[in-house]
């Protein structure tokens, strides 16, 4: 049976069509898509507009350093923005190629994250769901995974 085996973590995403000859019964998979977040290695200070020490500690008479500011949370806001770049490529893909029954496989961290912002009707379709990180797996290994 023909179908679709999509392997991500939060910074690359790989899709590939798993064939079966019918004649042979051998199985062969050709890589879609190979997609990489461009914002997922990218340090702090490339996301944000303001450097740390740009803002007065203390009241208007206090001397002393400056201040690093608030974090307000933006370690937390990258991850979410991450999971949903994957998911809106998962929802793409897996959509454009709408014959087919899918495949998944991510890090046990993100797995879950990721599949709750795919669409529901897609999710339907989930074939088999692995939570282990097999983006540099060969074809080889995504086979037997898969099989």
């Amino acid at each position: 049976m023909n179908a679709l085996i999509i392997v991500a973590d939060l910074g690359n995403l790989r899709a590939y069509r798993q064939t079966v000859d019918a004649y042979t019964q051998s199985k062969s998979l050709d890589l879609l898509e190979d997609v990489a977040n461009p914002d997922a290695h990218l340090r702090f200070g490339e996301t944000v507009t303001d450097q740390a020490g740009r803002f007065p500690s203390g009241g208007p008479m206090a001397s002393g350093g400056m201040s690093h500011g608030e974090n307000h949370h933006t370690e937390a806001e990258n991850q979410k923005r991450r999971v949903r770049f994957i998911a809106n490529q998962i929802n793409r893909i897996v959509d454009r190629e709408s014959a087919l029954p899918w495949n998944f496989a991510a890090p046990q961290q993100s797995n879950r994250a990721i599949l709750g912002q795919v669409r529901p009707d897609l999710r339907e379709r989930l074939r088999k769901n692995l939570s282990v990180d097999l983006t540099k797996a060969a074809q080889k290994e995504l086979m037997e995974r898969f099989s």
